[in-house]
């Protein structure tokens, strides 16, 4: 992707998502966090913690089916979705799996507002996990993190979620923007 590309896709996403995020009930965090440009090359944006945090500190608590941690059981299940807030929505859907956590047998993940987490360029760089209790997804510092440290996951953890990636590979969509212009909802400002 070249630099005028990406530079558009983030100050899209951050007209889109507030750059600073406090801590509230609405958006699960439990820490004041920033939105940015990611150390990461060609990675887009970042979610950077504003405070210290001790190795097992709680970032962010949602519950699933909450405001902010949505799932969904299939394409069709997808669509009121879109139609109401566009392919954006997924332009940053969170995640899948593991398969065999009841709470995420079969379903994709959506976050709002989006965590923007990225994984690292090194696994020693790695500074959050996931916990799940009941129905409430933790995401926890993983070690001690400094003030202003960008957040960084683990992409391996997640499983393919077999509906979904058949559905993609069957209409060759490699991307949420596709996927949109599939089912025929409304453009975004991506």
């Amino acid at each position: 992707m070249n630099i005028e590309v990406e530079d558009s896709l983030v100050s899209a996403a951050l007209k889109r998502y507030p750059n600073l995020v406090d801590v509230s009930e609405d958006s699960g965090f439990q820490v004041a966090t920033e939105i940015r440009r990611s150390a990461i090359p060609n990675a887009g944006l970042g979610r950077f913690v504003l405070v210290g945090l001790r190795k097992g500190d709680v970032i962010r608590k949602c519950m699933l089916g909450s405001e902010n941690l949505h799932y969904f059981e299939s394409i069709e299940d997808m669509k009121p979705r879109i139609e109401k807030d566009g392919i954006a929505f997924f332009e940053y859907f969170g995640f899948v799996g593991p398969q065999d956590n009841p709470h995420l047998n079969g379903r994709l993940l959506a976050n709002n507002p989006p965590l923007f987490v990225n994984h690292p360029t090194t696994t020693g760089d790695l500074n959050i996990h996931w916990e799940w209790r009941d129905n409430i997804l933790y995401t926890k510092a993983a070690r001690d993190i400094k003030a202003g440290e960008e957040l960084y996951q683990d992409y391996r953890d997640f499983d393919k979620l077999d509906w979904y990636e058949s559905f993609m590979k069957e209409k060759e969509i490699d991307c949420a923007r596709k996927l949109g212009e599939m089912l025929g909802v409304r453009e975004t400002a991506y």
